[in-house]
């Protein structure tokens, strides 16, 4: 097959969306189908072609209701390559960014079977989008499949509330290859986190919504043995890194160097494999995230063996109840705009709880590991991907 993914951010910029998109674009090439990404242009891609991959790039930025910025000929020259018969399925992935809304329009005119997964409706809620999802339902009913990452959340109700019948459920995932081999590097020894010290871990860049403020205050107010808490994530320009580093000097936990009290936080950027690392040497995963649709990290933490606290965010709840149990789920409240934020009090005690108890920590981490062998690994959701595809194909072929 001649598929085309549309996705608004592409390596080498990491997000969760680059990820899926990125796994299930290599591992369809790598069953030969030939596959094209169409992404935002970025000065430090200096490639065309990556693990059998061709990356099409364009200088377009924004929304259609925000407003789109950078070049109209891009955006033209975007939308004939959606409309050329090149292709056999093409795939946009998540709403509210260009590469999806340039698509919409032009729905009905383009050749190709179309799949749209929405990735959460983040918008739904907002004033500012109220006329973007009163059309929605028009748009889901011209895409030729729709797929939901999760089987509650807000896209996923969604559909259903407005009889969306051709949607499917896909979920994500964490890869094999990372999680399955031995890390290459101790990472407590080269961050120097001291043995005996229980390790959190927390994956998520600087943006100010991954709930910081609130993970770091749950942390110190813990009562525990001697801990780390390990933050790893890029600091964005205008984001939360100095408020997070204000606050932990304000209560006397060291960053960036060994400390001699019982709790330290340390705050890093690492490369993948490093990250892949913390992931198999942490004892905790600590995710009080305030919005997410289905977060990667957790399918990650639950490769690696490492049970979690999490936010009632997303589909977390899903998450932690594969199986037996994968992890705990603190008090949430969610405002009238969809934010999650972790009830402090519930997050302490919930902290407490698995950072006291090693039995529950191997218990939950080994159930988590079962779930994600059996449902949540790439190659099994590359299959999923693919077998819609060519249903959708066939679908067609024969309308004709």
């Amino acid at each position: 097959m001649r598929i085309l993914h549309a996705v608004e951010t592409y390596n080498p910029f990491t997000s969760g969306m680059q990820e899926v998109v990125q796994r299930i674009s290599e591992l369809l090439a790598s069953r030969g189908h030939q596959v094209t990404v169409a992404t935002t242009a970025m000065p430090e891609r200096h490639f065309s072609t990556y693990n059998g991959v061709e990356v099409v790039q364009f200088d377009i930025h924004g929304n259609c209701t925000l407003g789109y910025r950078g070049s109209a000929a891009a955006r033209d020259e975007y939308q004939k390559l959606l409309l050329s018969k090149n292709f056999d399925v093409i795939t946009g992935f998540a709403a509210q960014q260009w590469s999806v809304d340039l698509m919409l329009p032009i729905l009905q005119q383009i050749s190709a079977a179309t799949v749209f997964v929405p990735t959460g409706f983040s918008g739904l809620q907002w004033r500012a989008y109220k006329k973007y999802y009163r059309s929605m339902p028009t748009w889901l009913s011209e895409f030729s499949a729709n797929v939901a990452i999760t089987r509650s959340y807000r896209d996923a109700q969604y559909m259903h509330d407005h009889e969306i019948k051709n949607a499917f459920y896909i979920p994500n995932g964490a890869s094999v290859k990372e999680f399955e081999e031995p890390a290459d590097t101790d990472i407590r020894k080269a961050l120097n986190i001291p043995k005996n010290h229980i390790l959190f871990l927390h994956v998520g860049s600087h943006t100010g919504v991954k709930g910081h403020a609130e993970m770091i205050k749950a942390f110190r107010k813990a009562k525990l043995p001697p801990a780390t808490l390990l933050i790893v994530g890029t600091e964005p320009p205008n984001g939360c890194a100095s408020r997070c580093r204000r606050a932990t000097q304000k209560h006397g936990l060291l960053t960036f160097s060994r400390s001699q009290s019982e709790q330290e936080i340390q705050f890093v950027t690492l490369r993948r494999e490093e990250t892949v690392a913390a992931f198999q040497a942490a004892d905790i995963f600590l995710f009080l995230s305030n919005i997410e649709c289905s977060p990667i990290v957790l399918f990650e933490s639950m490769a690696a063996r490492t049970p979690f606290i999490c936010t009632d965010v997303g589909n977390t709840k899903e998450i932690a109840s594969e199986g037996s149990g994968t992890g705990i789920i603190v008090k949430t409240h969610i405002n009238r705009k969809g934010m999650s934020y972790a009830n402090i009090a519930s997050a302490i005690d919930a902290i407490e709880q698995l950072g006291n108890n090693t039995v529950l920590r191997e218990k939950l981490g080994s159930e988590g590991h079962r779930a994600w062998k059996e449902k949540h690994t790439w190659g099994s959701i590359a299959v999923k991907y693919e077998n819609l595809y060519t249903q959708l194909l066939q679908r067609k072929q024969s309308s004709l």
